[in-house]
């Protein structure tokens, strides 16, 4: 599925949010390295934004590794890559089964790919459970994620708006119903903080804190190892 939107998913991803992303995405970039992190791992990258990001704000000499499983996105990665001029290390992996041993990396990060590896998602504890297997003691997970806004009114249209304007403008601009059906149906019933903390801490991390963004449109959770 995703490797069938690639084509215009940066372009998507501003326009669905209304440009909103780019700054969601820099919140989560600086929690990041607030710990001086020698090595960070995005997972579920895409297309690398946040792994550019994180770049940006990082020493030269933080390792950042952009990790996905779809072989299409990683290359549109590449290619903004060589654009940039960028040091990122690119990686084809499941988020399921990380290419890294025990204890290894000091911070994982990931951008609105979250839900992909929790919603409705039978791998959802093992995933969870890879992720914490390969963090250092005293490192963190970083999820920048859509969410559930505490306002009923702002829920009631954050669920219109998913529903209905990520799915038609998504189908129409990318030509994949399908695609963006999932998308905005995963946004709209995405579980409320209290449910990812639980998740959390249910596979081993602690620590965990949540900062809503817009109104809590989307929101950034931090957990420990």
């Amino acid at each position: 599925m995703f490797s069938g939107i690639t084509g215009n998913y940066d372009i998507l991803n501003h326009l669905i949010s209304f440009g909103l992303d780019s700054g969601w995405r820099k919140a989560a970039a600086k929690k990041c390295l607030s710990d001086s992190p020698d090595m960070v791992v995005d997972i579920g990258s895409g297309t690398g934004d946040l792994a550019f990001h994180i770049e940006e704000f990082s020493k030269e000499s933080t390792s950042i590794i952009a990790l996905d499983f779809s072989v299409e996105m990683l290359e549109k990665a590449l290619e903004k890559r060589a654009i940039k001029g960028s040091r990122i290390e690119v990686i084809l992996s499941d988020a399921g089964a990380l290419p890294f041993a025990d204890n290894s990396v000091d911070c994982i990060t990931t951008s609105f790919s979250f839900r992909n590896l929790t919603y409705r998602n039978p791998r959802a504890e093992k995933n969870l459970r890879e992720i914490h297997r390969v963090i250092t003691p005293g490192g963190r997970f970083i999820v920048v994620e859509s969410s559930q806004p505490e306002s009923e009114i702002f829920k009631k249209l954050f669920h219109i708006y998913s529903r209905y304007y990520v799915t038609n403008v998504g189908s129409m601009v990318s030509g994949n119903k399908k695609a963006y059906r999932y998308l905005g149906t995963s946004m709209a019933n995405y579980y409320e903080p209290g449910k990812v903390k639980d998740m959390l801490e249910g596979s081993g991390f602690t620590n965990i804190t949540y900062e809503p963004l817009t109104f809590g449109l989307a929101g950034i959770h931090t957990a420990s190892k």
